[in-house]
């Protein structure tokens, strides 16, 4: 799994609340990359498609957004992000289900028409913000934790919320609604090449 440093939103509730700078999460800013498919002792590829965060967060009656912008942006660009999260566990891509907790999904932006719309910076920022409210935060963290009975793990464990990212390719681009979610197991092992900044706040 391709994991950034542990992080900590930013959060709504001190006063003197200031927007987060964009990061890449890596120490220096560095640029993320997945990494190469490996072949298993039993022959089988192995594949991370996602790009991890897990963010530490303590408190269960939040909601959380993570704004994404894309690095670089060449004229026209507009490049589509899938977006997968889940409480104590990493969101995995590899089945259908694995039993171990609710996942939450989003195509950022949701469609690339709204790159080319004079937008105002507000409807931007808004179409590129990954959302979860603070009522499905908490009903997936109870549910995660109820599942997670038996598992030995520790408070900051109890208190991680993973988030996942990679960029879709040519062929996904504007194809996916709740209608039509990406399939699972998840079949592209395509390199990301637009790198995105990110921020994340509750």
């Amino acid at each position: 799994m391709v994991s950034v440093k542990a992080l900590t939103p930013t959060t709504w509730k001190n006063s003197g609340f200031k927007y987060p700078n964009f990061t890449t999460g890596m120490e220096g800013d560095e640029v993320v990359q997945l990494p190469d498919a490996l072949i298993a002792v039993d022959g089988s590829r192995v594949y991370e498609p996602l790009i991890m965060f897990n963010y530490l967060i303590e408190d269960d009656d939040v909601a959380f957004s993570l704004e994404f912008q894309p690095q670089p942006l060449p004229p026209q660009a507009c490049p589509q992000f899938l977006v997968v999260a889940r409480h104590i566990f990493p969101p995995n891509l590899a089945a259908q289900s694995d039993g171990r907790g609710e996942d939450f999904w989003a195509i950022i932006p949701p469609q690339t028409s709204v790159c080319t719309k004079g937008t105002s910076l507000e409807e931007v920022e808004r179409n590129h913000t990954f959302f979860v409210s603070n009522v499905d935060f908490h009903r997936a963290k109870v549910s995660a934790l109820e599942l997670a009975r038996g598992v030995k793990m520790t408070r900051k464990d109890a208190n991680t919320f993973f988030v996942g990212y990679r960029q879709l390719n040519e062929e996904e681009v504007d194809r996916y609604s709740t209608e039509n979610p990406p399939p699972r197991p998840y079949p592209h092992e395509s390199q990301i090449n637009v790198t995105a900044r990110v921020r994340a706040f509750v």
